[in-house]
């Protein structure tokens, strides 16, 4: 019974932070603002040039890239890396702005 307690609540934790990790990203107000529809709403990852999320109607779902390809949001898709199309949440929002 004390190990699944422990699982429980290491799991817990780790849904927690996971959830904490996302960007603080309004997909409703996305999708209003853009006309697109919520699967249509891409945004790149706080950290990772290789994921990136998508909007759902429940909120935002991380994907990855196949290996060897970056997401570039001005396309919406994943591209071969290069020195200057790895672009993160932070700077995605800051250009946006």
């Amino acid at each position: 019974m004390k190990v699944l307690f422990v699982l429980l609540v290491s799991s817990m934790i780790t849904i927690i932070f996971a959830q904490e990790a996302l960007p603080n990203v309004n997909c409703d107000e996305m999708v209003a603002q853009t006309g697109k529809r919520y699967h249509e709403v891409y945004v790149p990852h706080e950290s990772n040039c290789n994921s990136f999320y998508q909007c759902t109607d429940h909120g935002l779902v991380e994907l990855r890239c196949n290996r060897g390809l970056v997401f570039f949001p001005y396309i919406n898709g994943c591209v071969e890396r290069t020195n200057h199309n790895c672009i993160t949440w932070n700077q995605w929002r800051s250009i946006k702005q």
